[in-house]
């Protein structure tokens, strides 16, 4: 083989190499004992009479949540991040003896990621589809517990979980406080941050919020 075609084929394959290798740079990090607060409306639309031990639920929700702060890697603060989420969502489900209720959640929501470090700071803001779970249980009159996960998805490439678990104070039909304990995981294994291939920040801690039933 002549020594120009040799050369050639090695500048060739060194090209092939960069090229998948890709040359973005992954950010990942934690923020533990953030605030979580949230904002959460549930109409009634349906709720049939108990004909036994258990009754279906139709209900509407509005939800929005959000939490800011400094985010580390290896116990080093490696930059700030603000994490915004609401959207609308429809939940069915059933009632037991008017106890405790296990409902499914599906709907539409808007996500957006801010994020400043030593090299990036913008943001992005996505549409997808959310999806998710809750379980609640009425401990007293002015008193229920809920266990809740829901997923916000772009899909093939972004998720946003969150995961909770809390207490609401106050009449279980009207307006309640949350508080309790909350993790959030946002995955973006397509950032469109300049010089990003992939975001992956976990924070948790204290969550707080308001909601509102009718």
């Amino acid at each position: 083989m002549q020594p120009i075609h040799r050369r050639f084929l090695v500048l060739a394959m060194l090209a092939i190499a960069l090229g998948s290798c890709g040359l973005g740079r992954d950010i990942r990090g934690s923020d533990h004992g953030a605030l979580l607060p949230a904002l959460r409306m549930v109409v009634n639309l349906r709720d049939d009479e108990p004909g036994g031990r258990s009754h279906s639920v139709t209900e509407f929700e509005i939800d929005a949540a959000g939490a800011d702060g400094d985010f580390a890697n290896a116990g080093i603060k490696a930059g700030e991040y603000r994490l915004a989420e609401g959207g609308v969502a429809m939940r069915f489900g059933r009632r037991i003896r008017d106890r405790v209720q296990f409902v499914g959640i599906t709907g539409m929501g808007l996500n957006r990621f801010d994020l400043s470090d030593s090299m990036v700071d913008d943001e992005e803001t996505e549409l997808g589809l959310r999806l998710g779970a809750e379980a609640r249980v009425e401990i007293k009159s002015w008193m229920s517990g809920h266990a809740r996960v829901l997923t916000f998805l772009r899909p093939f490439d972004l998720l946003s979980t969150q995961a909770e678990v809390a207490l609401v104070f106050g009449n279980p039909n009207e307006l309640g406080l949350l508080v309790g304990y909350k993790v959030w995981r946002f995955v973006d294994e397509s950032s469109s941050f300049a010089g990003v291939d992939e975001v992956d920040l976990k924070v948790d801690g204290l969550f707080i919020g308001m909601e509102v039933r009718f």
